[in-house]
């Protein structure tokens, strides 16, 4: 049976990293006209013309692609911070050096009147969700004993699919 220290660090990393994911993957989507309404009436100020329907959807599309894209070049790059920096300092990195930027970035965005602070704050903050990603499995990995090692992992998937819903 683990120890409640490991499950409750199993529980913390997976709703750290899963909530992220499913926040960014969904809630902001379902936000889509205020976002693109944004995106028209700040282009619209700035060269006093509004994009086309056709360039507002690309523009959008290619801020929803950002996520996975980002996620996954995080998780590339988790496994150089790991070795680097150690667990503790990959989450110290993810946390400090992108999520909180990431965040400060968007938002701010609206009252500066850049829709292009909302695509660096998405970038940052799917780099350290996919950084997030890797160290959460990586830690709870080494912390688990070996009786419940797959148990642990199982756990983690399990939580983050049940979060990100």
């Amino acid at each position: 049976m683990p120890s409640a220290t490991i499950c409750a660090l199993t529980f913390a990393l997976c709703i750290s990293y899963g909530f992220q994911q499913g926040y960014m993957g969904s809630l902001l989507n379902v936000e889509y006209i205020f976002i693109a309404d944004f995106m028209n009436e700040t282009i619209h100020e700035r060269i006093g013309v509004h994009p086309s329907p056709h360039a507002l959807n690309l523009i959008f599309s290619s801020f929803n692609i950002i996520l996975p894209i980002a996620s996954i070049a995080g998780q590339f790059l988790a496994a150089w911070s790991c070795r680097r920096f150690g667990r503790k300092g990959t989450a110290l990195l993810s946390c400090i050096v992108l999520y909180l930027p990431g965040t400060l970035l968007s938002t701010i965005a609206e009252p500066a009147r850049f829709f292009e602070l909302l695509f660096l704050g998405r970038i940052l903050w799917s780099l350290a969700n996919g950084i997030a990603s890797v160290n959460a499995t990586v830690w709870i990995v080494e912390c688990a004993p070996p009786s419940i090692l797959g148990g642990m992992a199982a756990l983690q998937e399990f939580t983050m699919a049940v979060v990100n819903e």
